[in-house]
């Protein structure tokens, strides 16, 4: 009986969108990938509406999300009798709200390759005439058949620029084979972005420090500097920037004038590498938002290469649902984090069961490194380490694993939470408050 209803109510909120795209007709960006599609979807967002008018899905990317962004209902926890409100909404959005926007930019997340949950699924709700496919890893390997994970979630993701007119766009990372390997089979303009080798827009130089993060790029034969002051974004963040510059370039926005615009106002979103002031004069590379292999590894590269005055802290929590991956990404996550941090301390059994042994195998100082079940326990001893002007790297993934806690307790204003860390709901208390229980 509940699989019937949660089946009736995807079907209507699915003809609702559609409905409601109809009073616009906007064209649709698609916005794919396995890490990095919020801050990207920020980029777009900042850059194309200099010159149009845009809607863009910063909260909802699955098949509740974003018929729910569309229709402009409120993300929440909806359960039970909580539905019967979706469904009131929607048809009231239906009578009452007649938005304008011209583009509509929409992040497409799946967690797995069945539906409701897979790229085939979302294509139902909205059908993009650009898209984009920024990287691909691990992220919720396990919930994808096969004996190739990569292949598997590179095919489902893949789908959204397969689907696309052949009047459409496609922008794509060339530093992935499979994604490459996927475009040559796609009949439309294509345009690649590059962080190694050449491409439509390729990165030059990568620079970070605690003054910001600098990107040098040449696109079209002519060099480009684009700076984003007080914020650390990571090397691979450069996908999701060069998206911006190059759908805003396709658009008639001049790549000098998307780069004044993102200089200007482009932010992080909470939990997305962004910049907090700690205690005892330190600062807070807070990434705990989720966490897989590969951005978790481009995170450490990016502590190792900040200069402080202090030491280096990674906060690392365990990366959950990669699946097959499980056992060789934890252990593998130990070098990395050996070469770029002083001390670490690791939260969850996966860490507590590969990482630290790893750990100990490198020699890695054994007072230099510390594990624990939950952030919860932890708190006290990261609060004890953390010494005057230390560098402090969180990244974990959210199932259970919640490290906003830890950044909670050892920013330098913890009255400003609520504002600027991740999962700060009512809903999100409440998962939190069962670690306690």
């Amino acid at each position: 009986m509940k699989k019937k209803v949660e089946k009736l109510i995807l079907s209507w909120l699915l003809i609702a969108t559609k409905l409601q795209l109809k009073k616009n007709n906007p064209t649709i960006i698609g916005v794919t990938g396995s890490a990095g599609k919020t801050s990207a979807v920020k980029a777009i967002n900042e850059v194309l509406k200099t010159k149009y008018s845009v809607k863009s899905t910063l909260t909802g990317n699955s098949e509740t999300g974003i018929p729910f962004e569309i229709l402009d209902i409120p993300i929440r926890n909806w359960s039970g009798l909580g539905w019967l409100v979706v469904l009131k909404l929607s048809l009231w959005r239906l009578i009452s709200h007649w938005p304008k926007y011209e583009l509509l930019v929409v992040e497409m997340g799946i967690d797995s390759d069945q539906e409701p949950k897979n790229m085939e699924y979302l294509l139902k709700i909205i059908q993009p005439q650009m898209g984009v496919f920024l990287n691909v890893n691990n992220v919720h390997g396990l919930n994808f058949s096969g004996s190739d994970t990569i292949k598997a979630i590179t095919a489902e993701k893949g789908k959204l620029l397969l689907s696309l007119p052949k009047n459409g766009l496609a922008i794509y990372s060339q530093d992935h084979e499979s994604i490459v390997d996927l475009v040559k089979s796609i009949d439309v303009k294509k345009l690649a972005f590059s962080i190694a080798q050449p491409a439509d827009m390729q990165l030059l130089k990568y620079r970070v420090s605690l003054k910001g993060t600098e990107f040098v790029f040449i696109s079209s034969g002519k060099q480009y500097t684009l700076k984003i002051e007080k914020q650390l974004l990571l090397k691979e963040s450069f996908g999701g920037l060069a998206t911006a510059l190059l759908l805003g370039q396709k658009l008639g926005i001049e790549i000098e004038q998307g780069i004044k615009t993102l200089e200007k106002n482009f932010e992080l979103l909470p939990g997305r590498s962004t910049l907090i002031k700690g205690i005892n004069s330190s600062m807070i590379i807070d990434s705990s938002y989720n966490s897989s292999f590969e951005p978790t590894a481009a995170a450490l590269r990016m502590l190792g290469e900040v200069s402080v005055r202090g030491q280096k802290i990674a906060v690392l929590g365990d990366m959950r649902e990669i699946g097959k991956q499980e056992k060789a990404d934890h252990e593998e996550l130990a070098k990395i984090a050996a070469k770029n941090a002083d001390e670490i301390i690791l939260v969850g059994p996966l860490t507590a069961k590969y990482t630290l042994p790893q750990l100990k195998k490198l020699k890695f100082a054994k007072t230099k490194t510390h594990s624990f079940t939950t952030a919860y326990e932890a708190l006290e001893t990261v609060k004890k380490l953390v010494g005057q002007h230390d560098l402090i790297l969180v990244k974990g993934s959210q199932n259970t694993i919640f490290l906003e806690i830890i950044v909670k307790e050892i920013m330098e204003h913890p009255e400003q939470a609520s504002k600027i860390l991740c999962r700060q709901s009512k809903y999100w208390n409440k998962q939190r408050q069962h670690l306690l229980d």
